[in-house]
């Protein structure tokens, strides 16, 4: 097919849903372009994750703050457009009163954004190619802000949803946690760095790149923080559950 799959397309190929007469094109697509199977690659990715992820139980406000983060007024329609079918796509298959599961399905939706504004910077090509008002480096341009305001708001979905899970554990191991902040630290003033210099070099496309590459190393960086944390509160549980087996023998 001479035209990328939408989002929603790959996302169903991902999961098996997508109608079996369009499974050959869609592969034949994915098989030649390398963004397409790059996006496939982080849909797969983020499904395993939101498996991995245990029920948690936040308290009731929690879903408010949630949706209120992703529907937060973006710089374009186009993104406020996906924001809100992963809110509903939320609603879809947790409902409001499911908030054990909404964490983990949370953190799967604001990665997905993430990996949608990568994937959306990849085809300025195309847009600035179909566009009449705009000349290619306005387009890019544009395209760069959207991006970077959709890492962002991932980037403080997943801080909202560290600090949910953290409060349901005994907390991260102090070396560890100084090491994670250390890390955190270190992307930041590089994202600090590369936004410095797309700033005296607009057109500059290793620091467009450079700053996306940030975002991401970000995003990761808090995937892998609250997938540490999970595992502490699953070793917390474990530790309850032998704690009150012992009670009932009388140890």
């Amino acid at each position: 097919m001479a035209m990328h799959p939408t989002e929603r397309q790959i996302n169903d190929y991902a999961d098996g849903s997508l109608p079996q007469e369009d499974r050959a094109s869609i592969a034949e697509h994915i098989d030649q372009c390398a963004d397409c199977r790059a996006l496939l690659a982080d849909l797969v990715e983020l499904r395993r994750l939101a498996s991995a992820l245990g029920p948690l139980d936040p308290p009731s406000r929690v879903w408010s703050q949630l949706e209120a983060s992703v529907l937060r007024p973006s710089a374009s329609d186009a993104p406020m457009t996906r924001k809100r079918e992963a809110v509903h796509a939320l609603q879809h298959q947790i409902g409001h009163r499911a908030l054990g599961y909404a964490v983990g399905v949370a953190a799967a939706a604001v990665l997905a954004l993430a990996t949608v504004a990568g994937l959306q910077l990849w085809r300025t090509q195309d847009t600035a190619t179909s566009s009449n008002e705009e000349s290619p480096g306005q387009s890019a341009e544009a395209e760069l802000r959207a991006a970077e305001h959709l890492y962002q708001d991932a980037i403080a979905g997943l801080e909202r949803i560290a600090e949910i899970a953290g409060a349901s554990t005994s907390g991260l191991d102090p070396s560890t946690l100084a090491t994670l902040r250390e890390n955190l630290a270190v992307v930041n003033r590089a994202i600090d760095e590369s936004r410095a210099a797309l700033g005296a070099q607009p057109d500059s496309e290793i620091a467009r790149q450079s700053l996306l590459d940030g975002f991401r190393t970000k995003v990761t960086l808090l995937q892998d923080t609250i997938a540490l944390i999970n595992d502490q509160r699953a070793e917390d549980a474990n530790g309850r559950t032998r704690a009150a087996s012992e009670l009932r023998r009388g140890i």
